[in-house]
């Protein structure tokens, strides 16, 4: 599906899907339809598992030389977005691209309080290129060769492959917030499709950790150990949302109430550990 003026086509966007949210994906490509950049096609890959190989299937038949994955469930209400990820990937040939994150109009109750209390659920557009490693397959573009070269884990059922940002790095290539760009991505609506969320993210983390296999046992058993830790301690991370972080050395502490967030990445600590034992 797609639309070209010419005999190339110059923009390739996949789009993965499960099939599960059709009036999302709808919604998408009504917005998609406003894009003042009529070189591209719309590359559809419907109810392929896991998620790795439907983004790698994407990449295979993909016709242009610059890609731009697109989540089923974002919204654009900006009609340059594809014309500024064709003109940065053109221009600079060793950068994968990403856009901010904002959650839209219309949210209710519950998915202000995702926003305001859940990291990296709201990434701010910057005003100018910045290296990130805030980019991901919600709204992400470059060369298709990179991709070619460092395809997606295909072990991987849900969530983002973090260690492919760091495998292009390893190649040379840099990941960068693109300026002045941004996708609207709504919030989990309820209580219950948070919690799902949370526990298939963990899982997906899991498989890339332990590349689809369950952990030996006596990981198995320390991984218990520290799912018990965490109930326990879990008015503790109340204080410290971003323990984890600092743990993995990605930032400084910052001691923060926020129980809301405390709460769900319980959820996000069982996926992990069930996925693994």
């Amino acid at each position: 599906m797609g639309k070209s003026t010419g005999d190339a086509m110059m923009l390739s966007v996949i789009i993965c899907t499960s099939g599960k949210r059709e009036r999302e994906l709808g919604l998408l490509m009504e917005d998609i339809k406003t894009q003042n950049f009529p070189d591209h096609e719309v590359v559809l890959i419907k109810g392929v598992f896991p998620v790795g190989r439907a983004r790698n299937l994407g990449i295979r038949k993909a016709m242009a030389d610059i890609v731009l994955f697109l989540d089923d469930d974002a919204r654009i209400d900006d009609p340059a977005l594809f014309r500024k990820f064709f003109n940065a990937c053109s221009r600079d040939q060793y950068s994968v691209f990403g856009a901010g994150r904002l959650g839209g109009n219309r949210l209710n109750f519950f998915q202000r309080l995702i926003l305001t209390f859940i990291p990296r659920e709201l990434i701010p557009p910057v005003t100018a290129d910045t290296p990130s490693d805030l980019i991901a397959t919600m709204c992400m573009g470059g060369q298709k060769r990179i991709f070619e070269g460092t395809p997606f884990d295909e072990r991987i059922t849900a969530g983002e492959d973090t260690k492919f940002r760091s495998a292009i790095r390893k190649k040379g290539f840099t990941t960068v917030l693109l300026a002045n760009s941004y996708i609207c991505h709504p919030p989990r609506k309820n209580i219950e499709d948070l919690i799902i969320q949370r526990i298939w993210y963990g899982r997906g983390i899991s498989q890339l950790r332990f590349r689809g296999k369950k952990a030996p046992l006596p990981v198995k058993i320390g991984l218990i150990f520290y799912l018990a830790l965490r109930f326990f301690f879990m008015p503790v991370h109340s204080f410290l949302p971003n323990l984890n972080s600092f743990i993995r050395k990605e930032e400084p502490l910052k001691p923060r109430f926020n129980p809301f967030y405390a709460f769900f990445d319980l959820f996000y600590a069982y996926g992990y550990v069930s996925n693994a034992v």
